[in-house]
């Protein structure tokens, strides 16, 4: 029988990359570069998202305004993705009932809260009136970062697990070699380049 400490390594609380140095200064980077690794990620698939009306336009489109010029201008579009960036994140399993008594799966390096904005129009009955209507869309993107790439079949089944908590997942690491790989997963890959600052 396993012991307790055995266990932890097989459901993904022992991460050993922690511990060594670089691990901060990547997380580090990716926590300063946040708004740029979640655009990346919404533009890769943006299919995903452009089914559900994501824009990441910095204005609305004009399209849009020209056609309803009598509307007047929408209310000001949140101009950052990114709402809040939580490090060492606890992700839990899904589960029927408390999310706090669900299973922890393990930590993500990294997890972005974000929140985009989606414009249309809608037309009230009484009175009789059309008006902007803006949604706000949150979704989370875990950002998993590596110094060093574990063997392929080790870091798709942390990748998995995880994905049982956060749907969108980014690896950050300085080697691509499994960059081909992890895009036919829906994984964004992204080298980490000490030279972006």
């Amino acid at each position: 029988m396993a012991s307790a400490r055995e266990k932890l390594p097989q459901l993904g609380l022992w991460d050993s990359e922690v511990s060594k140095p670089n691990h901060d200064t990547i997380t580090l980077w990716a926590h300063k570069h946040a708004e740029m690794l979640a655009r990346q990620y919404v533009t890769t698939y943006a299919d995903h998202f452009n089914e559900r009306g994501i824009d990441l336009l910095p204005d609305w489109p004009h399209a849009l305004l020209e056609r309803n010029p009598e509307l007047g201008m929408p209310p000001p579009k949140c101009p950052t993705l990114v709402s809040k960036r939580e490090l060492e994140a606890v992700l839990r399993g899904r589960s029927e009932g408390a999310s706090r008594y669900n299973p922890i799966l393990g930590y993500g390096d990294l997890l972005l809260h974000c929140e985009a904005h989606v414009l249309g129009t809608i037309e009230s009955e009484r009175p009789r009136k059309k008006e902007w209507w803006v949604e706000t869309m949150r979704f989370q993107i875990l950002v998993e970062v590596k110094t060093e790439l574990p063997t392929l079949g080790e870091l798709m089944r942390q990748l998995n697990l995880y994905r049982e908590s956060v749907r969108h997942v980014i690896v950050v690491a300085p080697d691509e070699k499994y960059a081909e790989l992890l895009s036919e997963q829906g994984i964004l890959f992204v080298r980490y380049d000490a030279d972006l600052t």
